[in-house]
């Protein structure tokens, strides 16, 4: 899916034609992936052990800096640092590199089943524990492309309530230290009925 020639608004001042028609594209891109099944979530999606774990927030909250710490202490690496697709194949979630990761070049084309989604919120101490999935989906459906289309809507909500009941969602408050990476890591990956 890209723009066709004609078809791109005009680039605001000082933005280069190149940069302009990538930004386009990833908007188009995005605001169509319902169409196939699949939505954007604002989140840096790093992957260790064969599964990839999302941490979601508003910008300027952390979650770059949470995944980093994941990639420094743990050896994860980046799937995408700002804007992975969700889609499902054959009844389970997988998060997919794509070409558009905001700031940074930090992506993979790669589909890997999802571990887990952080919500994360800034707090005085670190702080991790289930979010049960209709608390979750107003937060996940906060971080993903808002589209006017109707019936684009209402697939991207069914699409992300499935989402929230498919993938363990958590919300994590924490601070900018490792301890908190350390904490996340822990919990998010460990199995089930594995004492931490």
């Amino acid at each position: 899916i890209t723009p066709r020639d004609g078809d791109l608004p005009p680039a605001p001042e000082g933005v280069s034609a190149d940069l302009w028609e990538y930004v386009c594209t990833g908007s188009l891109f995005y605001r169509r992936l319902p169409d196939f099944g699949g939505v954007m979530l604002h989140a840096s999606c790093i992957t260790i052990d064969g599964l990839c774990y999302l941490f979601s927030a508003p910008p300027g909250t952390g979650k770059s800096t949470h995944a980093e710490a994941w990639v420094r202490l743990y050896g994860a690496s980046y799937v995408n640092d700002d804007k992975p697709a969700l889609m499902f194949k054959n009844g389970r979630l997988f998060a997919c590199g794509t070409p558009f990761s905001g700031k940074t070049d930090k992506n993979e084309n790669v589909i890997l089943p999802v571990g887990g989604i952080a919500v994360l919120r800034r707090g005085e101490q670190n702080e991790i524990c289930p979010m049960p999935a209709k608390a979750a989906l107003p937060q996940l459906y906060d971080q993903t492309v808002h589209v006017r289309d109707p019936r684009r809507l209402e697939r991207t909500l069914e699409i992300l309530d499935k989402v929230c009941e498919s993938a363990p969602i958590w919300l994590l408050k924490c601070t900018p230290m490792d301890d908190a990476a350390r904490l996340s890591h822990d919990v998010m990956t460990a199995k089930k009925g594995e004492v931490i």
